[in-house]
C-alpha cells in the first residue's frame, strides 16, 4: 500500500490540482495547515502517522504545488525496490528545464541544490518516497525545524540508520514553486548544532554568504 501525504496551506485549488493527477489506487492523506499552521515538519508527521497506522508500506511525501506524471510513482517504486529506503524525484520547472535533481549536498554553512546527477547527501521532500522501515527507524521529521532544512535533517538521519538514498532519474515532477533557498537562520543553526561541534563556523560562513547575496542583489538593482 502506498499513501500520499499532501499538505495544504490556504491553497485548496492548487492542492486539488495536485491530487487529481495522482494515480488510482493510492491512499491520499490531506493535511490542512490553513487554520493552525503547525509547520511543514509537524504537518508531514501527522500525515505519516496516519499512513503508517493505516498499514502503508510506502509513504510518498508530495508538495501541493507539485504536478506528477502518470508513471512517476511507478518509477519511484522501481528504484526503491533496488535496496534503497528513500527515493527522490527529478523536479522540473514549468518550461521543462531541471529545477532540482532530487536533492543536493551540504557544504560549509549552506546546502547546495543539485541540478544534475552526482553525489547527494539529502533528498528534497517536494517529492520523496519513503519506506515504512525508514520512517520507523527515524521517527519522521524533527519538528524543531521552524522552516526549511527538515528534509536535509531527515535524509542525514536515514543515512545514519544505515539506509540508502537514491534519485529515480525517470521520475519527473513539475514543481510550480521555485527551488528551495533554505536560508532560514534558525533551521540552519539547528541542523549544524546537531551534526558538528564546529557549528559556529558554519553559522559564520552562512552569515557571510547572506551578506554577499544581498550585496549582489543591491548591485544588480543599482545597475
Amino acid at each position: 500500500m502506498v499513501a500520499v501525504v499532501v499538505l495544504d496551506y490556504k491553497a485548496p485549488d492548487m492542492t486539488q490540482r495536485c491530487i487529481r493527477l495522482l494515480p488510482k489506487g493510492v491512499t491520499v492523506i490531506l493535511i490542512d495547515n490553513s487554520e493552525t499552521n503547525r509547520g511543514c515538519a509537524a504537518g508531514c508527521n501527522a500525515g505519516i502517522k496516519q499512513a503508517l497506522d493505516a498499514g502503508a508500506e510506502y509513504v510518498w511525501l508530495l508538495n501541493n504545488d507539485a504536478l506528477v506524471q502518470p508513471d512517476t510513482l511507478d518509477c519511484l517504486l522501481a528504484k526503491i525496490q533496488n535496496g534503497v529506503n528513500a527515493v527522490g524525484s527529478v523536479m522540473l520547472n514549468s518550461d521543462g528545464t531541471i529545477q532540482v535533481w532530487g536533492g543536493g549536498r551540504v557544504g560549509i554553512g549552506r546546502s547546495i541544490v543539485a541540478q544534475s546527477p552526482g553525489r547527494l547527501t539529502w533528498l528534497s521532500a517536494c517529492s520523496l518516497l519513503l519506506t515504512r522501515e525508514a520512517l520507523e527507524r527515524t521517527s519522521g521529521f524533527d519538528e524543531g525545524f521552524s522552516m526549511y532544512w527538515e528534509d536535509v535533517d531527515l535524509s542525514y538521519r536515514i543515512r545514519d540508520a544505515g539506509l540508502d538514498l537514491a534519485v529515480a532519474e525517470d521520475a519527473f515532477v513539475t514543481h510550480l514553486g521555485g527551488a528551495t533557498a533554505r536560508h532560514s537562520p534558525r533551521s540552519l543553526i539547528r541542523f549544524f548544532r546537531k551534526r558538528t561541534v564546529l557549528w559556529p563556523l558554519h553559522v559564520l560562513v552562512a552569515a557571510i554568504l547572506s551578506v554577499v547575496r544581498r550585496l549582489r542583489r543591491f548591485i544588480l538593482v543599482g545597475g
